[in-house]
């Protein structure tokens, strides 16, 4: 929601404002799970537009909104209709990568130091640049985030924060910089203002597309060029493919799922100080229409430090065994996790709950005729319940 907040030390104000795919291995596929299958995890953002003090800018203002919004929209678009892939070797289709970008606020400031990120940050040492330029973001987000008492603590450290600084000639850090896989901390891009001047329709899709690459690292992908890319089967060069990963000229929205695969791992098993785990949306509610099914034969275990969010019941079929040693978050109401024949649950340290507080259906064995409740989830133990097994172990919790 956009809301309008006074901010008196910047200087200025600020205005808030399917396809199935089978994974290689379970090693590739956290959940173990067809893409399908997996839940829509959505990510809080916010804007924060670095501007020149005085009458000129030399960035976006208030008047741009809708232009930012409109990047929003498009993140969220190539996440459910994406760019086909070119080249395509292997064939890889792909409908909805099952991501979504909730814009949580856009604020202004005026600070000349601040929108500098070529000179001022650099100077004309090219090898020194890089760290230079990412200690000085890192100091614009403690300085701005961290350090401002306007901004909540959801709204501090668990939202993933964008930077549009200045840009100016000639010397320059680089276009955009993520501060790390799997990191909900921030990224920065710099404006290609100038063309939003000259072509608003050309910066708009400019403006896109570094900023989709730079989400891209966040959430866990690297380069396509640097190694053999999952997407390809092959070593490509830089600028050959439309991957939102490469570069230009062809650099473009184009994923493909083992992508998508690695993306929600980087959210659920992220280990930044701060993860992009922090940074996801609380959805808490059931939907009916998908299963989280754990196969015969499998075994799956979800580590410490993770966060699984759901919105699905779990079925553990016979001879199947899941190990949760994190967080594991059941949708309200209905979600329920359900042993079938010789299924094994085992809750290692970990915590199974509602990330909302909610009440959740609990944990049920299927027999023949019926689904029985399994009622003493407060005690650490072995429980043999016709033939399957819960086991609660190293403070395990199961909260209800």
């Amino acid at each position: 929601m956009i809301n309008l907040i006074k901010f008196i030390s910047c200087l200025f104000i600020i205005l808030i404002v399917n396809t199935n795919c089978i994974a290689q291995s379970n090693k590739d596929n956290f959940l173990a799970q067809p893409l399908s299958r997996y839940p829509i995890q959505t990510i809080r953002i916010a804007i924060h537009v670095m501007q020149r003090e005085g009458k000129d800018p030399q960035n976006f203002t208030t008047a741009d909104i809708p232009h930012l919004e409109k990047l929003v929209a498009l993140l969220n678009s190539t996440r459910q209709w994406p760019q086909p892939l070119e080249p395509n070797p292997l064939q890889w289709e792909l409908s909805d990568f099952r991501l979504r970008f909730l814009l949580d606020t856009i604020t202004f400031y005026q600070n000349d130091y601040w929108w500098d990120f070529s000179n001022q940050a650099c100077k004309i040492d090219t090898i020194k640049c890089k760290t230079t330029c990412r200690n000085k973001i890192d100091s614009l987000y403690k300085h701005y985030i961290l350090d401002n008492p306007i901004f909540t603590e959801k709204q501090k450290r668990r939202t993933l924060h964008i930077f549009i600084t200045g840009q100016r000639a000639p010397f320059k850090c680089y276009n955009g910089e993520a501060s790390g896989i799997g990191s909900g901390k921030w990224l920065m891009m710099r404006t290609f203002y100038t063309t939003m001047i000259n072509n608003p329709k050309f910066a708009l899709w400019d403006n896109f597309l570094l900023l989709n690459h730079e989400l891209g690292h966040n959430l866990g992908l690297t380069h396509v060029f640097e190694s053999v890319s999952c997407c390809y089967g092959k070593r490509v060069k830089s600028g050959e493919t439309n991957n939102i990963t490469d570069y230009w000229p062809k650099g473009g929205q184009a994923l493909c799922p083992c992508q998508a695969l690695q993306m929600h791992q980087s959210i659920m098993m992220s280990k930044s100080d701060y993860p992009l785990k922090n940074a996801l949306v609380e959805e808490c509610w059931y939907d009916p229409a998908y299963r989280t099914i754990i196969n015969s034969g499998d075994s799956v275990v979800w580590h410490a430090g993770t966060l699984v969010q759901l919105q699905s019941s779990i079925e553990i079929q016979d001879g199947a065994i899941l190990v949760v040693k994190g967080d594991l978050s059941m949708p309200n109401k209905h979600g329920a996790i359900i042993l079938k024949g010789s299924a094994k649950l085992i809750i290692d340290g970990g915590t199974i709950y509602n990330r909302c507080g909610h009440e959740w259906a609990g944990i049920y064995i299927k027999s023949k005729r019926r689904l029985n409740k399994f009622l003493k989830y407060k005690n650490e133990g072995e429980y043999k319940i016709n033939d399957a097994t819960i086991i609660i172990k190293n403070n395990a919790l199961v909260l209800i």
